[in-house]
């Protein structure tokens, strides 16, 4: 049996292939100053046990106790580190491929247009309510993100009470509203991000199916799982 060549090109090797994403860094807490204070309690502990210091009962008693301590506290810390890398895992592994996003079908009629709104608007509610809690009252930033929320909840009730069959003069409000609230959205999110940044991140990544499909996009293919472990 003759095996034929996958390709003539003579710099076959030099193809511009797609090459996969790599996964999303997972950042953990910093370890080192707990497990050195661990070390160096212990580095105590053994140095004055191998010389044979003789010490009062009291100090022993001390001695023992601050290196149980450290040695619990940074086996907590360790803990909760590998607990919240787990989880930063499990949500990025959940989160829809990029890839099964980028092509959408074009638009798909006014009402999966106002459809993919009322999830957007849902979601960006979402971030602005927590930005807002997260604000000092009194504050100018605190004021913006108020008036952020009551105008995207406006917005949500309005996509909310649209029905399927829109008129003309009907889709092409709602679609010019949509279009001015866009406009400040991008603003908003870099006022809103630094309130809470891990919270952010990760509503950034649980909201990106939302953000892409928001004008009623359709893909091209089911959404699947991007990482596996």
């Amino acid at each position: 049996m003759r095996i034929t060549r996958p390709t003539d090109d003579p710099d076959w090797t030099n193809l511009d292939l797609p090459r996969p994403k790599s996964a999303m860094p997972v950042v953990g807490e910093w370890m080192t100053p707990w497990i050195a204070a661990a070390f160096l309690v212990a580095i105590l502990t053994v140095t004055y046990v191998a010389r044979g210091n003789q010490l009062a009962v009291l100090d022993q008693m001390l001695l023992v106790v601050g290196l149980c301590a450290t040695l619990t506290a940074a086996g907590l810390v360790v803990l909760r580190s590998n607990r919240g890398k787990e989880a930063s895992r499990r949500e990025e592994r959940a989160r829809p491929a990029s890839e099964t996003l980028d092509g959408g079908g074009g638009e798909a009629g006014d009402g999966a247009y106002v459809q993919g709104m009322q999830r957007w608007t849902a979601s960006v509610l979402e971030l602005l309510e927590h930005a807002r809690g997260c604000a000092h009252d009194g504050s100018p930033i605190a004021a913006e993100l108020e008036a952020a929320v009551i105008e995207t909840r406006e917005l949500a009730e309005l996509l909310s009470a649209s029905s399927d069959a829109l008129t003309i003069h009907d889709a092409a409000t709602i679609h010019a509203v949509c279009t001015l609230w866009e406009a400040n959205l991008d603003r908003l999110e870099q006022v809103a991000a630094p309130m809470d940044p891990l919270w952010y991140r990760r509503w950034r990544a649980r909201a990106v199916a939302d953000r892409r499909l928001r004008h009623g996009g359709a893909l091209r293919a089911p959404m699947v799982i991007p990482y596996r472990s």
